[in-house]
């Protein structure tokens, strides 16, 4: 059979195309659990009534439509990040 101008064996473009589809199923099963382990996360910070209401690197509030990180157990503007950690308030 021919592809894209190359002769390919169907049994072998057939296995490929399996180990292919096998393979993006793991990396989503991978996403999904690390997505549900940042919602946990996030539902136990709430639980606790641990509530930051702003960026602990400009010190500007969270809320509004800028996207957030997590620096360590803390939140900041996804602009804010740095890969160093932030210095720690009051030290």
């Amino acid at each position: 059979m021919l592809v894209g101008g190359e002769r390919v064996h169907v049994r072998c473009l057939a296995r490929e195309t399996q180990l292919e589809a096998v393979e993006r199923q793991r990396d989503s099963e991978v996403a999904r659990a690390r997505a549900q382990e940042i919602l946990e996360r996030s539902r136990r910070l709430l639980a606790n009534g641990q509530r930051q209401r702003t960026c602990i690197v400009c010190e500007e509030p969270l809320t509004g439509t800028r996207a957030l990180l997590f620096s360590g157990a803390q939140l900041v503007h996804a602009a804010c990040w740095r890969s160093e950690p932030p210095p720690v308030p009051g030290v």
